[in-house]
């Protein structure tokens, strides 16, 4: 590097007496520093690299910092433009890490968060003038390249300049607002001034700016949103802004892929911080628009007859979304089961069969692949989050024997070795060593197994019956099994309960009784198709065809409250106890109005027949199920059977003795008791020692969670209430009516909650619709207009053409920092 003759002749006029310093000394020293500026705009190093002229460049920067940045005398009688010109040398001189410590050493940075809190007062007024501008984006530029080191950011933070940062936030201008998002992401990497950033977090201007400004902008917001997310307390604010919608809203197949990545991030964080974050991500459709990224990658591959080859750049987003839905599935059955439903399951598989894209650039020019190496350990590594993914969905037990049919048999008992819910990533690399070790032959044999596991696949495969086509197998049972359906005509999708005719104990085994039996069940499900309660599975019709019967009723998407609680003993948790309450209330309220409107038992009330659905702010969406054995009330209201699940099933019932409403108040007991325990009240291999045990209402009190868990115990209400209802004598058992009296309480809160929901979703739609109307005016907005116009003008000189290097810059260091965070 040669020291051209300006820079020689400006350290003597820099270190001269400013109160000496003659007119025509300071117009040669500002146009001195004008040709320092233009020709060393696009240098980096300039002693670090200990080249001839470092010793010069040393010398200039610090005469620079002391005989005029921090020199009171000159400030004080200096022009704007002057110090707009010191400010730019220092600044491009800043770029060298060893001169920014130097700056840092000489009290340098007090004197410059002085300077840039002042200007920063007056951006907001209106009467900022074009050289201020130019000031205070200079000062943003040298604090954005301070907030990098380490060194740097402690200068910063004791003068406070994360407060001046935070102020400009807000600001409109397209040179100063990427430098300020930079310099923000500097402290919010670092984990000791997290907080001067992160409380309170400045989530809304953040929002706006994802949803509303050009895509530079939107990657270096989504950036700091995910740094900031990486606490509660920052997800806590972010689902009371209702952000998280609007931020899924962002996210689209065939987008940015960094702005995919860094909101991925953010709906990692959020799905890792529990279930009421997780129950708004299901609200908000977080998993269909998973799932649609992942399809995207999927069949883009597939349209590579030859080598199904990974979107370039895709490899990244895809493990963030693969990771997200492992989180999802963790925390929520209702939300693995919506995974299922939209096809996950196939759509993950898929992602076991792509292969590294192909580097076609000989000269390795292009940025966006590595070398081959690099290419195939970034595919391994995809393929063991997505076996991580599959295994925790094929936890929850609906989804078992759909896994069997996938991978070949010492393949898939490795796959069950991996252990339920285990989140360590080594624990799957066995897998994608197997997985790539198998013949093309079985690999096709995955993959034609995965299309016969897909929820869309069409074709002649697709049993049809009595204007159905019948989907797939949701459950089997005692008394038959349950599939998804869809209507031939049209879209509309039912669960279909087919019941074999050659059950003896339903439908008799003469040809007269069948015909009795099946005319009998239909006029029952034509009774049930009579309930409308929004915990009540709605039933449709019922016929017959074949050898079977078929009850078509509402599909619910979710899981059985069997389901769940099996999901959570294996996770070592135990079932909250407001979780408890809510389907409680939710139970209680439907038995109220099968018993007391409409004069229907039940009569096989159980966990299995019980359906969990996800609703927003943690409120489960409740629905009893399988009817299949109600049975109106008779005048004298008294019947005799001896039907229903052992374990839940009322003593009365079990010594063949007239029982009425009461039965399903019992069984109400039992399915408490069971989410408290995580089993039921009385279980055992024995028939006879556990009819024993309920004739006599030998049970165990229902046990706390554990102290390990950090749960607390469960209330002496809650257990109050499992004694009421698991009555022996039917006299003394309270009807529902007396049962809705105890819990009073619970239902007003519940009540309370669904009414603060109510609002909460008001005000989401109002502030969804101020958006809009905000995002129509920012589409020609000044900050757009004049962000393209700078995009397309060329790198000249000046103040304005460093300032759109700096944003350039900007852009580039958020974007390595967040890597790095």
């Amino acid at each position: 590097m040669s020291v051209p003759n300006s820079v020689a002749a400006l350290i003597p006029l820099l270190k001269a007496n400013p109160s000496t310093q003659t007119a025509e000394q300071a117009a040669q020293e500002a146009s001195l520093l004008e040709d320092v500026a233009v020709h060393y705009s696009s240098t980096y190093e300039f002693v670090s690299a200990n080249t001839p002229g470092s010793r010069a460049f040393g010398e200039l920067f610090d005469a620079l910092v002391r005989h005029r940045l921090v020199c009171a005398p000159w400030r004080l009688q200096l022009r704007p433009e002057h110090q707009l010109r010191v400010l730019q040398v220092t600044r491009l001189l800043g770029r060298d890490a060893v001169l920014r410590q130097r700056l840092v050493e000489a009290g340098g940075v007090k004197v410059l968060c002085q300077l840039f809190r002042e200007q920063a007062a007056e951006h907001f007024t209106g009467t900022i003038t074009s050289f201020q501008v130019e000031v205070l984006t200079e000062c943003a530029s040298v604090v954005k390249r301070l907030a990098g080191d380490e060194w740097g950011l402690a200068a910063l933070a004791a003068e406070g300049a994360h407060l001046t940062l935070l102020q400009l936030l807000n600001s409109t201008d397209p040179a100063l607002l990427p430098l300020v998002l930079v310099a923000i992401i500097g402290f919010a990497a670092h984990r000791a001034h997290y907080g001067l950033v992160a409380a309170p977090a400045p989530l809304e201007t953040l929002l706006r700016i994802v949803t509303q400004y050009d895509l530079p902008f939107k990657r270096l917001a989504a950036d700091l949103l995910a740094l900031l997310s990486r606490r509660t307390p920052v997800v806590s604010e972010l689902l009371a802004l209702s952000g998280l919608g609007r931020l899924v809203g962002q996210l689209a197949p065939g987008g940015d892929g960094h702005l995919a990545a860094s909101l991925l991030r953010v709906l990692c964080y959020v799905a890792a911080t529990g279930p009421e974050a997780v129950a708004e991500m299901y609200h908000v459709g977080s998993i269909p628009v998973l799932l649609a990224l992942v399809g995207a990658a999927v069949r883009e591959a597939a349209a590579c007859p030859t080598c199904h080859c990974l979107p370039p750049g895709r490899t990244t987003e895809l493990q963030l979304a693969a990771t997200c839905l492992t989180r999802l599935a963790e925390q929520s059955d209702e939300c693995a089961a919506q995974i299922r439903a939209c096809n996950g399951v196939t759509l993950l598989g898929k992602l076991l069969l792509v292969t590294p894209a192909k580097h076609e650039d000989s000269r390795g020019t292009d940025p966006r692949v590595a070398d081959a190496k690099s290419a195939r350990e970034e595919v391994l590594s995809l393929k063991a989050y997505v076996f991580r993914a599959l295994r925790f969905l094929f936890s929850v037990e609906r989804h078992r024997k759909m896994f069997k049919r996938l991978f070949p048999p010492d393949l898939f008992a490795a796959f069950i070795d991996a252990g339920h819910y285990n989140m360590q990533l080594n624990a799957y690399a066995v897998l994608v060593t197997m997985f790539e070790e198998l013949s093309d032959k079985q690999k096709a044999g995955v993959s034609a197994a995965l299309d016969d596991v897909s929820v869309d696949r069409e074709g002649s495969g697709l049993r049809c019956v009595g204007g159905y086509v019948i989907l797939e197998m949701l459950g089997k049972g005692a008394f038959g099994a349950v599939y998804k359906a869809r209507k031939t005509r049209g879209e509309s999708l039912v669960a279909l309960k087919e019941v074999p005719l050659s059950d003896i104990g339903l439908f008799g085994a003469t040809e007269s009784e069948v015909t009795a039996g099946v005319g009998r069940m239909c006029k029952e499900v034509e009774i049930l198709s009579s309930l409308s309660h929004p915990n009540i599975v709605q039933y449709y019709e019922s016929f017959s065809a074949g050898q079977h019967l078929y009850i078509a009723m509402e599909l619910v998407e979710g899981t059985s409250l069997l389901d769940h609680l099996q999901g959570l003993e294996q996770k070592g948790r135990r079932m909250a106890e407001q979780d408890i309450w809510q389907v409680l209330i939710a139970v209680v309220l439907a038995l109220n109005y099968i018993h007391g409107v409409k004069k229907i038992v039940h009569r096989d009330l159980t966990p299995a027949n019980i359906v969990l659905g996800q609703g927003p702010e943690g409120l489960r969406h409740t629905k009893i199920a399988d009817f299949g054995l109600a049975k109106r009330l008779s005048s004298s209201a008294v019947a005799q059977s001896l039907v229903g699940t052992m374990p839940y099933t009322c003593p009365e019932i079990i010594q063949h003795e007239p029982y009425s409403e009461k039965a399903d108040v019992w069984s109400l007991g039992c399915v408490t008791y069971h989410m408290m325990a995580l089993r039921p009240p009385f279980d055992g291999s024995n028939p006879l020692s556990v009819a024993h045990k309920i004739v006599e209402g030998a049970y165990d009190p229902p046990p706390d969670p554990p102290p390990a868990s950090g749960a607390p115990p469960y209330s002496g209400q809650l257990k109050r209430l499992v004694a009421a209802l698991m009555t022996v004598d039917p006299n003394k058992r309270p009807g529902i009516s007396e049962v809705g009296a105890l819990v009073s309480a619970q239902l007003m809160a519940s009540l309370e909650r669904a009414a603060l929901n109510e609002q909460r979703m008001t005000k989401a739609l109002q502030a969804q619709r101020r958006v809009g109307s905000a995002g129509d005016v920012a589409a020609g907005s000044p900050l757009r207009a004049v962000a393209c116009r700078k995009a397309s003008q060329g790198h000249g000189h000046g103040p304005a053409a460093h300032a759109h290097a700096h944003q350039q810059q900007g852009q580039q260091q958020g974007q390595g920092q967040q890597q790095g965070g």
